[in-house]
């Protein structure tokens, strides 16, 4: 698959529970180190065969005996957890429309990684994938700049050695981000 927004409608479609905007499927894509994608001729490809959540939740179904259990210890069971099935079913059939809809990341950003695809754009990169790292990049600049609360409480428990080299981490990345934040947002240049 290629294309920015055939891979980011796969993975919503793929794992709605997981990623529910274009925004939050960049991130993965684009941020997250050791996420199963790579570089190949300036576009984005899977290094395996698609999946998706369905079977997991099916694993991770909650039955009667369980739910009876918890149930005695005043605990709700969610109908998906009871059901094996993915509580955003619902959006996987508007995958394509949520794929070009930006919104908000939902979580913490993940930690700055030179390994990640956004630190290592390749000189061949597509220009529809140059906008998407540029895109991604207005998002988690800021969040890494700030180095907030979620980045240094795990580092506290870190040896000097480790503290240092998630702070090189963290530079390095910024350092990557540093071309990409001088350009106009893809959503704003097609407004």
């Amino acid at each position: 698959m290629t294309g920015v927004d055939a891979t980011v409608t796969e993975l919503i479609a793929s794992f709605p529970c997981m990623y529910a905007n274009r925004t939050q499927a960049l991130h993965h894509v684009l941020v997250v180190a050791g996420n199963g994608f790579r570089w190949s001729r300036g576009e984005v490809a899977r290094r395996y065969d698609p999946v998706d959540c369905r079977a997991t939740h099916e694993r991770l179904r909650v039955g009667g005996r369980m739910a009876e259990a918890l149930a005695r210890l005043g605990e709700d069971v969610d109908e998906s957890l009871s059901s094996g099935t993915c509580p955003a079913e619902h959006l996987r059939a508007h995958a394509e429309i949520l794929a070009l809809t930006p919104g908000p990341l939902g979580r913490d950003a993940h930690p700055a990684n030179t390994s990640a695809l956004l630190a290592n754009l390749p000189s061949d990169v597509s220009t529809e994938w140059m906008r998407a790292a540029r895109d991604i990049t207005q998002v988690i600049a800021p969040l890494w700049a700030a180095a907030d609360g979620h980045e240094q409480a795990p580092s506290a428990g870190l040896t000097p050695e480790q503290a240092a080299f998630v702070a090189g981490q963290r530079h390095a990345g910024l350092l990557a981000l540093a071309p990409l934040l001088d350009a106009t947002p893809y959503d704003q240049e097609s407004a």
